[in-house]
């Protein structure tokens, strides 16, 4: 009987865990919105510098450039899916080259993937 609460305990704590880290990411999502309405960023506009690191993307990569230069930069993994329509597999593959020539930055820290500009890139507009 003991070794059936423990676990139960165990798994409530799991649980609880998960739950805290949701709302942890809800909030800093939250303060990541309004930080951005204060600031009220302008679109990233494409200097020459940009086109030509663009022009020896992929199409792949460049469908996400694309949307994440609509969406100011930033925007989450699941919806540059949504809006690209790659697959799971390319989006992976198109996002790793991005990371590796240093037009994005991904930040891994919570479950859902946060996908922005690197300052080098948007440093590049000037």
């Amino acid at each position: 009987m003991y070794k059936k609460e423990v676990n139960t305990e165990h798994k409530i704590d799991a649980f609880l865990k998960k739950a805290d880290e949701k709302e942890v990411y809800k909030d800093s999502m939250k303060k990541e919105k309004t930080n951005k309405e204060d600031v009220n960023e302008e679109k990233i506009a494409r200097s020459e510098k940009m086109q030509n690191l663009i022009a020896n993307a992929t199409d792949n990569e460049k469908k996400i450039i694309d949307v994440l230069t609509k969406h100011n930069g930033e925007m989450l993994r699941t919806e540059i899916s949504r809006e690209t329509g790659l697959s799971k597999s390319s989006l992976s593959v198109a996002l790793n080259r991005l990371e590796r020539k240093n037009i994005i930055e991904i930040d891994k820290t919570f479950t859902i993937h946060k996908v922005m500009f690197t300052s080098w890139f948007k440093s590049l507009k000037k």
